[in-house]
């Protein structure tokens, strides 16, 4: 996969090669030289990341996908952005400073598919419990990580850091 961006007067172009060779092209109205800056700071080295993907209890293939995900990249002008390793480090930050809502939510997930699975019933009732379950998790714990509105702020943070690519 490639990206490539080229400045247009005020409009950033972007072009987007996918594994398949599809060329999709679209406009970045919004994209600065500042946000080219804020996507390229770290909070983690991709050593780092690296190594906190391995220690995970997870399977050789998940790893493999998620160092797959830290090694996608885009170029802006000649700028090089590591935008799979930026997207893992704010998943990453965001599990290890709010333990409880993403406990909830693995939780719920956990108790949607275990619904899910079991016959006739997890037919019927499988596509309502699982989101619900999932939604009810994640509200629990996050009502827990609320206390100190650091996890809204945190979503709010990453949710900026990306605002120049839609």
């Amino acid at each position: 996969m490639s990206f490539n961006f080229t400045k247009m007067g005020n409009v950033m172009k972007v072009e987007f090669v996918d594994a398949k060779g599809n060329t999709i092209n679209m406009e970045a109205e919004h994209l600065t030289a500042a946000d080219v800056d804020i996507l390229n700071s770290e909070i983690y080295t991709r050593k780092h990341i690296r190594q906190m993907i391995d220690n995970m209890d997870i399977s050789a293939d998940a790893k493999s996908i998620l160092n797959s995900i830290a090694q996608t990249t885009i170029a802006v002008g000649k700028n090089i952005i590591q935008i799979g390793k930026k997207i893992l480090e704010i998943v990453l930050e965001i599990l290890r400073k709010f333990p409880n809502a993403s406990y909830g939510l693995i939780l719920g997930l956990l108790l949607g598919m275990l619904v899910s699975g079991i016959p006739i019933l997890g037919l019927a009732f499988g596509p309502f419990i699982t989101p619900l379950a999932a939604a009810f998790g994640l509200a629990s714990g996050w009502s827990n990580d609320l206390r100190d509105n650091a996890l809204t702020t945190k979503i709010f943070e990453a949710n900026e850091r990306f605002s120049a690519l839609r």
